[in-house]
């Protein structure tokens, strides 16, 4: 009896110690970087743009300078003044995310979104990766035609 105790207290520390490392390693990988950082703010942009373009007028052609673990980064917006405020917040938001791991926002555990605001930008989160997936799709298409 004592023996089998004995074996389950030693497979259970190798297990914590084999959890403890894949979850060191998730971290590394998916910790907030400088470059995913850039990566969601250029997906954030290329949505906003193709809703916009799509859905409004009178677009306006704006910078914003946005600093993130000391780096800069700049984007040129044609949006307009709705989806300007929409995206502004939406970088708020991810530049203030309190997780390490930044997880999706649908599935956050405390989202951060005001739940008016992030029914909105699924909508446009929805629109775009839609539209964006048919011109991906078209476009192969095409090239297989032609």
């Amino acid at each position: 009896m004592y023996i089998n105790v004995f074996y389950v207290k030693i497979l259970k520390t190798n297990l914590n110690k084999t959890i403890f490392a894949l979850n060191m390693k998730i971290k590394v990988l998916f910790n907030m970087t400088k470059e995913k950082f850039e990566i969601e703010i250029n997906t954030l942009k290329k949505f906003f743009e193709v809703y916009c373009k799509d859905k409004h007028e009178n677009q306006i052609q704006k910078t914003v300078n946005l600093e993130y673990k000391d780096k800069k980064f700049t984007l040129d917006l044609l949006l307009c003044e709705e989806c300007h405020e929409a995206i502004n917040y939406s970088f708020e938001r991810l530049d203030q995310c309190p997780h390490e791991i930044k997880p999706r926002c649908r599935t956050c555990p405390s989202p951060c979104y005001e739940k008016s605001r992030w029914k909105n930008i699924a909508k446009v989160m929805k629109y775009a990766a839609i539209k964006l997936s048919l011109t991906k799709m078209k476009n192969k298409i095409k090239s297989i035609f032609s």
